[in-house]
């Protein structure tokens, strides 16, 4: 009787040690797969990490640039202001002459009267 008692708590004990193994390969197995899932997301995020930082850069060039681009039409248009009073400058001063020589023209008129 106490060999037969024996036997079937070593059996128990052999069926939960099986269970035991069992539950320890899965759980082992389960490690594995969130170790590989963790290192994809690593790589995942190290590759968004660059994105994100080409991204930063060629926006700082594109507003370097858009920068550079807005002031040399300042200049542009600073010259050809500058150009157009010249220009106005000059047309005044035409203009004045003309004005004279007409309002001579008018006097030796009326004096000849």
């Amino acid at each position: 009787d106490r060999a037969e008692h024996a036997e079937r708590q070593m059996s128990a004990a052999q069926q939960q040690a099986e269970g035991s193994g069992e539950q320890l390969r899965l759980a082992l197995e389960r490690e594995h797969d969130l170790q590989l899932q963790r290192q994809k997301l690593q790589s995942e995020l190290a590759s968004a990490a660059d994105l994100q930082q080409q991204l930063q850069q060629r926006l700082a060039s594109a507003e370097e640039e858009a920068a550079q681009h807005a002031q040399h039409q300042q200049l542009e248009l600073q010259q050809r202001c500058d150009e157009l009073e010249q220009e106005l400058e000059e047309a005044r001063e035409e203009l004045a002459a003309y004005d004279r020589g007409l309002q001579a023209s008018q006097h030796k008129l009326d004096s000849s009267r």
